[in-house]
């Protein structure tokens, strides 16, 4: 680098800049980069500069600072503006969609120079993208037929805009393709910056298509090398293994962590990933009320992926909190944008959203297993399996909701899905899969065998008060005695299992224990006040008080299932 001529040293340490950028030795290059700028530069040199200190912030610091620097690029380069304001977009993407650098880059792409006669794919991108987020559905063809060309040099670098292109097109197909491609050139190219990249997004594509190990094995790759170079670590692959995978504490620490690291870092879009994973946590784990709160909070800034990810999860949720309102407008949301990507994945979800706010869902049903059959995604082949299976039961088909209900399970086991798992057993391990009200708590509890059992006791009680004084034992006690213990049994067994219906999971052991509780103290109060008639000689009414209460319990019992 040792020259008088200033312009070629410039050059040198620019070059020297780039390549310890690909090496992923980000404090290197941003120290070469400041030296290269301590002297005059001229035009095309100080685009260079611009262009490398946005690369480092992207990978380094954060998005946020990359497209102030890729916006100067623009302006100072008119020949490659077009070029430049692509990456701002991307960079901005990464950001948040609402973030005043994106909006910023957005107004100046949509004052972009036009494009030429013969546009190349990153011209037709840019136009495409820009119309795509001021929201013409009409450039989603264009934005699918550029993203399908995988070998295309102009994704060598714009890995973070294919993904979120492709799963906000509803097809993580795509992407895995894409994220091969880059990993195979990675690999022979030795870029320790694009490979842990191409390895993230390839965990991605495994965990929406439903194989956890596969994903789990591509991030624990990723992070070994992300560890050494420097490069931060992309959460969201993780953030989806976690969510599916329903294990409470290990995914709130980690949804936890990464909303923090995105405060810090000024990633909004990071941010909405977070809330979309405790979406998909809680609605799992059969909490749609929180699902319905987080999957809103996803989709609040418009960030790229969302349609596809969030939006059926708040469709889900507020069919299950009674939100119809709320759940149509998602859905019609929804609707529009499955119907442009046309995949089997998007529309297959549109006929499962469907079903669940249809009165006659069965044929809707049916088109969404046959097309998540065929998408690939064994995540939501599972999850339209369990939903059907909830509406068959509710509709007394309880043969077919057990075949439903016990495929859906078998695949969340498969995949390691096991909140979903969880909801899925055919005999009443899907007690929380209803609507979190009153009502929804009722028609889950409509199979009940409390009255049944209240019944019993109470004609085993009245058959006691009735028996002779010189009766015998087998005829006057003994067979009305096991009656009322077997009747009164599984009465106490529902009774403590539907203290927890529709609650809290953390607060069914609470339920139970003030069942418990108030099952001992009145059965005291009760077998006092009973054992005080008798006391005074009058079996009989001793026996009929006891009948009276069974009873009157029995006929509560109905009163609140029925209503």
């Amino acid at each position: 680098m040792l020259t008088p001529d200033s312009g070629q040293r410039v050059r040198r340490v620019l070059q020297a800049a780039r390549a310890k950028l690909d090496a992923g030795a980000f404090e290197a290059a941003s120290s070469l980069i400041e030296s290269a700028e301590g002297d005059a530069l001229e035009e095309s040199l100080s685009v260079q500069a611009s262009l490398l200190r946005a690369q480092a912030a992207f990978f380094q610091r954060g998005a946020a600072e990359a497209v102030d620097h890729l916006l100067h690029a623009a302006e100072r380069d008119p020949a490659r503006a077009r070029l430049h304001l692509l990456d701002a977009l991307q960079a901005g993407m990464v950001v948040s969609r609402t973030a005043s650098g994106t909006q910023r880059a957005l107004a100046a792409a949509r004052q972009a120079p036009p494009a030429p006669d013969a546009p190349s794919a990153a011209d037709q991108l840019l136009d495409s993208l820009v119309s795509y987020l001021d929201g013409d559905l009409r450039a989603v063809p264009a934005l699918k037929r550029i993203l399908a060309d995988v070998t295309d040099p102009l994704w060598a670098r714009r890995l973070s805009l294919a993904a979120l292109l492709a799963v906000e097109l509803w097809d993580f197909a795509l992407e895995e393709r894409l994220a091969r491609h880059a990993e195979a050139a990675a690999r022979a190219d030795g870029s320790l910056v694009i490979l842990p990249v191409s390895l993230w997004m390839l965990a991605m594509g495994s965990a929406l298509r439903g194989d956890l190990p596969a994903a789990v094995s591509l991030l624990s790759e990723a992070d070994d090398i992300a560890s050494i170079t420097g490069v931060p670590v992309h959460w969201y692959a993780h953030l989806q293994v976690a969510a599916l995978r329903g294990r409470r504490a290990e995914a709130e620490a980690l949804i936890a962590r990464v909303t923090a690291e995105a405060g810090q870092r000024e990633k909004g879009m990071l941010t909405s990933i977070a809330h979309y994973s405790s979406a998909v946590l809680a609605n799992g784990l059969a909490e749609h009320r929180t699902a319905l709160e987080a999957a809103r909070l996803a989709l609040r800034d418009g960030d790229l992926g969302m349609t596809a990810l969030a939006l059926p999860e708040l469709v889900e949720a507020a069919v299950r909190c009674g939100e119809q309102a709320m759940a149509k407008q998602g859905y019609g949301r929804l609707s529009e944008h499955a119907e442009a990507a046309g995949t089997d994945w998007a529309l297959g979800v549109r006929a499962l959203m469907g079903a669940l706010l249809s009165a006659e869902p069965e044929g809707l049903y049916r088109e969404a297993v046959d097309r998540l059959a065929i998408s690939g995604s064994r995540i939501w082949l599972a999850r339209a399996h369990l939903n059907h299976g909830v509406r068959l039961r509710r509709d007394a088909r309880r043969t077919d909701a057990r075949e439903a209900l016990r495929t859906a399970q078998e695949l969340f086991i498969e995949v390691g899905a096991d909140g979903f798992a969880r909801r899925a057993p055919g005999t009443g391990g899907d007690r929380r899969a209803g609507p979190n009200t009153g009502a929804g708590r009722r028609r889950r509890c409509r199979g009940s065998s409390t009255p049944t059992s209240y019944c019993s006791a109470r004609c085993c009680c009245w058959g006691l008060s009735r028996a002779p004084h010189d009766g015998t034992f087998l005829a006057g006690l003994l067979g009305p005695s096991l009656l009322a213990g077997a009747g009164l049994g599984v009465a106490f067994v529902e009774l403590t299992s539907l203290s927890s219906v529709g609650g809290p999971t953390g607060d069914s052991g609470l339920a139970g224990g003030l069942v418990n509780a108030t099952r001992q103290v009145g059965g005291a109060c009760g077998l006092a006040v009973l054992a005080a008639v008798a006391a005074g000689g009058d079996y009989g009414a001793a026996f009929a008080g006891a009948a009276l209460i069974a009873a009157v319990s029995a006929v509560l019992s109905l009163v609140w299932l029925r209503s």
